[in-house]
């Protein structure tokens, strides 16, 4: 069992590690955090290493982010040394380049992609975020060849009313869950399109009638976004902002962060110099006050 340790504001191990496998992406989507000026690729060889040690200390699950995380020059390298370990891993895609990787995907069982689309319809989605048919496409061939997959929904002002069409056509073509993501500042230091309160109360029923509702998951990142959303009793620990206290990022460079969307980061050599004695981490969980998104 992974202790929680109140004195430390921390887990003995981290529950999962993010990799950010790529700053480089084609798309131009309007709510991203990453500027297109960013274009390091993570070598295979910092994530060979650092995928050892995430296995070596006892954490059991990876998150394969970006960028585009199929934009990476050596993704079919990286997904199979994945496929030949042991660790549960998920990765974000907008389904750029995924006919790459669908072989692999196919016999995989310990894989698992989550395609990033904001809507049904393309003229909402072109709202938020870019790529809408490399998204359609991605789903359509998931359910061709049977693969298990999961969506990623970033809930704007624009797209709750989209909602319901959006549960309705990604579980039609076999999509194991939606997870609604609170949106967060892109490259510029804007929160883009966020919700209101009326847009949450909006969501929250639409959640609550659907008959998907058990398959509808929210990112833990927000106690009040989780709480008005499900009606969730929020814990005292094990939701809210995870950063540094149950997960860590390890960047292009290699250098460890507490999450992908803070700067904060520790010079540590390996990972769990960085998650156990790092003092950048340590003073970023004694000050935390919560995940960077807002609701207005």
């Amino acid at each position: 069992m992974n202790k929680y340790l109140k004195s430390k504001s921390r887990t003995k191990i981290p529950d999962l590690v993010y990799f950010i496998l790529t700053e480089k992406c084609p798309l131009k989507c309007p709510q991203c955090y990453n500027s297109d000026m960013r274009t390091k690729d993570m070598s295979f060889e910092v994530f060979a290493d650092n995928y050892n040690q995430v296995r070596d200390i006892g954490t059991k699950k990876i998150a394969l982010i970006g960028g585009e995380v199929l934009y990476h020059q050596d993704i079919l390298k990286v997904m199979e040394y994945v496929n030949r370990g042991s660790l549960y891993c998920v990765f974000s895609t907008s389904g750029y380049g995924i006919e790459k990787v669908i072989e692999l995907l196919e016999k995989s069982k310990i894989i698992h992609p989550f395609i990033s689309i904001n809507a049904s319809k393309r003229e909402i989605n072109e709202l938020s975020r870019d790529g809408y048919d490399y998204s359609i496409k991605a789903i359509k061939l998931l359910k061709k060849y049977n693969i298990s997959y999961s969506i990623n929904w970033v809930a704007h002002h624009s797209n709750v009313d989209d909602f319901s069409d959006l549960l309705n056509m990604v579980f039609e073509n076999n999509a194991e869950k939606v997870t609604i993501l609170q949106t967060k500042y892109n490259y510029k230091g804007e929160i883009l399109d966020n919700l209101t309160i009326d847009d949450v109360k909006k969501l929250r029923e639409i959640i609550l009638n659907s008959s998907y509702k058990d398959k509808i998951m929210v990112d833990r990142c927000s106690d009040f976004f989780r709480q008005e959303l499900l009606g969730l009793k929020i814990p005292v620990v094990g939701t809210g902002c995870c950063a540094g206290e149950f997960i860590m990022t390890v960047n292009a460079d290699g250098k460890y962060q507490p999450c992908q969307h803070i700067s904060i980061m520790s010079e540590s050599k390996t990972l769990m110099d960085a998650w156990q004695i790092s003092e950048a981490f340590k003073e970023f969980r004694k000050n935390k006050q919560g995940c960077i998104a807002e609701i207005e």
